[in-house]
């Protein structure tokens, strides 16, 4: 991840442990919906791009393993495999 999403990685990681401590166990779901829109288009933005991030880097290892002849990993079909190794 860059150093640019860190912080606000970090932030979001805060707000989730604060979360877990102040919930009432008796409605978690209510918990869940009030964590997600508490959560700024900072934090979302940050999000998308470390995982942008990491897609990017599941496709650079596909890549390599489709160019040295090896398999598609477990659980991922041949043309999955492929498609992602070639984006």
């Amino acid at each position: 991840m860059s150093d640019d999403t860190t912080p606000a990685l970090v932030e979001l990681v805060d707000r989730r442990e604060h979360l877990r401590i102040t919930t009432d166990e008796d409605d978690p779901d209510a918990a869940i919906y009030g964590f997600l829109h508490s959560v700024p288009p900072h934090l979302i933005e940050a999000l998308n791009q470390a995982w942008g991030q990491v897609y990017a880097a599941q496709n650079e290892i596909l890549r390599h393993m489709l160019e040295t002849g090896q398999p598609a990993p477990n659980g991922m079909s041949n043309y999955e495999f492929r498609k992602r190794a070639t984006e």
